[in-house]
């Protein structure tokens, strides 16, 4: 019975490293093959648990966070001590309020990933989610970049960590050199990740390189019709360079792509807007030299 338990994990590692993939049909990136290849626990069932709950944090919805926290929490139930479950729980309540859910999640976050760093002090990804929620939710910026530095030093490869670590530095004032030189290094590390490369995107959005930002997130839309994230880039870069008209039409398809009534009301009303008399003096200033 032991032999046929871990067979079915053996399974569970190829289907989650190589076919669990976002509902596009991308692949696990290299930093989650790394994730999900760590096993971290002697349970089998919950190393099997694990593995589903990593595959479905990658898809990168809510309702994909939501069912990998039933898994992790299965696997934790499983074994206790599992820090890398707990690690994963973090990964998910950190994410899960940019996706439309509460941020009472946050302090959720926070109890998983340091339960994690007790369990074991050697991962880096629970240091991520206290980086980010530390700088996004507590504005204590040293205290997030210690956490990202420290991230680093204990996984200089994590993809993960260098993509976050971008996406806090660009909301900062005289950062966008720092914030450009982490997403790039984390798309060289993981050229395939299309989070990855709409951050990429998003980034040059926040540095005010809108030309640029258009054409990286194009890209992908163009390859990845249905990745709703380049959509969202774009509605950002458009209403940078003024083009109040087709950052509309991208937020519309954005808010259709993900399925959130929420996006879909939220284009509805900057488009009911746009038609008033403020998105006709908005086009007007726009024009002007």
């Amino acid at each position: 019975m032991r032999c046929f338990t871990w067979l079915l994990v053996a399974l569970c590692i190829f289907a989650s490293t190589l076919y669990a993939a976002h509902p596009n049909g991308q692949q696990l990136g290299t930093s989650e093959k790394q994730q999900a290849g760590k096993q971290g626990t002697q349970n089998p069932e919950a190393y099997a648990l694990y593995l589903k709950g990593r595959s479905y944090w990658a898809r990168r919805t809510r309702a994909d966070f939501e069912t990998a926290v039933s898994y992790f929490n299965q696997a934790i139930a499983k074994d206790p001590g599992y820090a890398m479950a707990y690690a994963g729980l973090a990964d998910c309540y950190a994410m899960l309020p940019d996706y439309g859910a509460s941020v009472e999640d946050i302090p959720k976050a926070k109890a998983a990933a340091l339960k994690a760093i007790e369990l074991d002090p050697t991962l880096s990804r629970p240091h991520v989610n206290l980086g980010g929620m530390n700088m996004a939710h507590d504005w204590d910026f040293a205290g997030g970049e210690a956490e990202f530095k420290k991230a680093l030093e204990l996984d200089p490869n994590d993809s993960h960590a260098h993509q976050r670590y971008a996406n806090n530095l660009k909301l900062l004032g005289g950062r966008e050199q720092d914030a450009l030189a982490e997403i790039n290094r984390a798309h060289q590390l993981d050229p395939g990740s299309l989070t990855i490369s709409v951050d990429v995107g998003m980034v040059y959005t926040y540095a005010r390189r809108f030309d640029e930002a258009i054409a990286v997130c194009q890209k992908v839309a163009n390859e990845n019709p249905t990745f709703a994230d380049a959509h969202n880039c774009l509605a950002y870069a458009y209403w940078g360079k003024k083009m109040y008209s087709h950052s509309i039409e991208e937020s519309k398809a954005y808010g259709k792509l993900t399925g959130e009534r929420s996006d879909s009301d939220y284009a509805a009303a900057l488009e009911q807007g746009f038609r008033s008399g403020a998105g006709r003096e908005l086009s007007a200033k726009a024009s002007k030299p």
